[in-house]
């Protein structure tokens, strides 16, 4: 059963849940990751979006997840091997849990932030 769409007025607290989410995955990741950005429509102050905190994680080569999959398991997302796209790795949390994540792992393309 797909998950249903709601949309909310901006919160305030989505940067600061984007932060959060973002520092463990640099500790889990260190290096491997050259940049963690907040992406999508709760990034943007002021519109009203989905609750959910979209990730782009940046690499300099989008090897194989299970390159990245057991520091991001350690931290509760798991990897979506059903998504047909594979010039991009999904993660997101485990099952049965609130949906508030999506992370997209890519190359990365410019300086790293």
């Amino acid at each position: 059963m797909k998950d249903p769409v709601i949309v909310l007025p901006y919160n305030d607290s989505w940067p600061d849940e984007f932060n959060i989410i973002g520092e463990r995955i640099r500790q889990a990741l260190g290096d491997a990751a050259m940049r963690i950005d907040h992406v999508g429509s709760t990034s943007v102050k002021g519109i009203d979006a989905k609750p959910i905190i979209d990730i782009q994680i940046s690499v300099k080569q989008l090897a194989s997840p299970e390159t990245y999959k057991p520091q991001l398991e350690s931290i509760g997302f798991i990897h979506r091997e059903d998504n047909p796209d594979k010039s991009k790795a999904y993660f997101r949390e485990r099952p049965g849990t609130k949906r508030t994540i999506s992370m997209s792992g890519n190359t990365a393309v410019g300086p790293s932030s």
